[in-house]
């Protein structure tokens, strides 16, 4: 037969040992859940990736259509950044009658104007002004005159 000591340490083996159980089933039951969530932020995640993905094929698509509606324009445009021309079309190139666009990049727009334009202001600090209400505006619409490179001038 036990004694009561050995009952009682018995009892509070079995105290222990279910502690322990129900220790381990909380733990199991925190994991499981947070393995849930990961599963799903993975899911959530993969998504995300997916829409991006066709996100960047649309835009590169509508980058596609914009870069060849500006090249085949028969207007001749001309993209200004840091106040000097950083692309044109092939219109531009040939109005000018330059070999290349590359002959354009970096070209201050008062390198192809005469020195002065009609109203008498210096080419230089009307397209200067002109670039600064365009970038304070958006978008600003002025009369200019250019210089082709064989030193005629058109009006634009």
């Amino acid at each position: 037969m036990l004694n009561l000591l050995q009952i009682d340490a018995l009892l509070v083996s079995h105290a222990v040992l279910l502690l322990l159980i129900i220790a381990l089933a909380i733990i199991i039951f925190i994991v499981r859940r947070r393995l849930t969530a990961s599963q799903a932020i993975n899911r959530d995640l993969l998504i995300i990736l997916h829409n991006k993905e066709e996100l960047e094929k649309k835009l590169a698509a509508e980058e596609a259509r914009f870069q060849s509606m500006f090249e085949d324009s028969p207007d001749p445009t001309w993209i200004i950044d840091g106040h000097q021309f950083t692309l044109c079309n092939h219109a531009a190139v040939e109005i000018l009658g330059y070999a290349s666009k590359e002959a354009l990049n970096n070209t201050h727009p008062s390198k192809l104007s005469p020195e002065f334009q009609p109203d008498g202001e210096a080419s230089f600090s009307k397209a200067e002004r002109m670039m600064q209400l365009a970038d304070e505006r958006g978008l600003h619409r002025f009369e200019w005159i250019h210089t082709r490179l064989d030193g005629s001038h058109f009006p634009a």
